[in-house]
């Protein structure tokens, strides 16, 4: 059985009516017991996803950014070599239906 540790800190954000109501609805739709129990989840596993290491909608964007570069450039080699084997197997094929 675990130990509860007793939360002694408050933590206090603002947000516009939107935000409130957007907050409100995704709270009912999760089954979380109040609002402030649904933001403490969302807030402790944003941290453990990441790390506690900072996170930025740009530096995603980035990083996304990057990756999908470089998956294009192996599609991109995985297609020639694809071709260049094909073409191979053609001549090869053509070749063969001479002799």
């Amino acid at each position: 059985m675990s130990v509860l540790k007793r939360k002694s800190k408050v933590v206090t954000f603002r947000a516009s009516p939107e935000e409130y109501d957007a907050l409100a609805k995704s709270c009912l739709e999760s089954g979380a017991r109040s609002i402030s129990a649904f933001a403490h989840a969302a807030v402790i596993e944003r941290v453990q996803l990441t790390g506690g290491r900072p996170v930025s909608i740009s530096g995603d964007l980035t990083s996304l950014g990057k990756a999908l570069s470089e998956l294009d450039a192996e599609l991109r080699e995985a297609s020639n070599r694809i071709r260049r084997l094909l073409g191979e197997a053609e001549a090869n094929g053509k070749t063969a239906e001479r002799h």
